[in-house]
């Protein structure tokens, strides 16, 4: 009903009064339309919707002079104020919750960072540990190829010096052969063996030669003569220690 009265009152542009002296009057008279005894039974809810619309400068209200409205005003105000201080409290408390868990979040995220970036420390770790050890399978191969090289290389020199001594020792049977041919052609006596002859004849360096030709030291000739006995028998000292020596 009084919101209706407000509205009404709005609506034709004419503020509505409320004087606490005619409340008191009509309470005292103890008019029929009034069943209150004291004022201070008026309901607590509509003494409020009085303060509200009374703060918008909705309505008009005349205080009495031991005014309960101004009384119960005054209450509702400084309850509003704890009311306020309490929300305001239970604001600060939410704010220092949400703040906590803010900062939880941060030490977490923080903590996650910092997981990662020891994650990252120890992948580059063993990345590094990984390319110093390919680093070191690529010196030893570049070693081992090294060692191969000089391998080869010491194969295809011992085979060109292998090839030159084979060339020479060719070379060498060649002359021998030769150098055999030669006294073959020349030998007048065919009693005798090549070294036998040379031997009778003291020729000590045809001997050696012959020797070291291959020939025989121990091959008798036609009479049953060996080089040493040859030698011997002329009294060749010299040519019989040679012979001896390789007895």
């Amino acid at each position: 009903m009084f919101n209706l009265l407000v509205e009404y009152s709005i609506e034709k542009g004419k503020k509505l009064i409320i004087d606490e002296n005619d409340i008191e009057n009509a309470i005292s008279e103890k008019y029929s339309f009034c069943k209150l005894k004291n004022i201070s039974e008026i309901n607590s809810i509509f003494v409020k919707l009085i303060y509200l619309h009374k703060n918008k400068n909705l309505i008009e209200v005349m205080f009495s002079e031991n005014s309960y409205f101004l009384k119960r005003f005054k209450e509702i105000n400084e309850n509003k104020g704890i009311e306020n201080e309490s929300k305001n409290y239970e604001v600060l408390e939410i704010e220092n919750e949400i703040t906590k868990i803010k900062l939880e979040n941060e030490r977490k995220a923080k903590k996650k960072i910092n997981n990662e970036y020891e994650l990252v420390k120890i992948e580059l770790k063993e990345e590094k540990k990984e390319k110093e050890k390919i680093r070191k399978e690529i010196e030893l191969m570049k070693i081992e190829l090294a060692k191969e090289k000089k391998e080869k290389e010491k194969i295809r020199k011992d085979n060109e010096l292998m090839k030159i001594e084979n060339k020479k020792k060719e070379n060498q049977k060649l002359e021998i052969k030769n150098y055999i041919m030669e006294k073959i052609n020349n030998k007048r006596d065919n009693n005798e063996t090549l070294l036998t002859s040379e031997c009778k004849q003291g020729n000590i360096e045809e001997v050696k030669k012959l020797i070291h030709c291959g020939m025989d030291i121990n091959k008798k000739n036609k009479d049953g003569d060996t080089p040493l006995l040859i030698a011997c028998k002329n009294g060749n000292i010299e040519l019989v220690k040679y012979l001896l020596s390789y007895k």
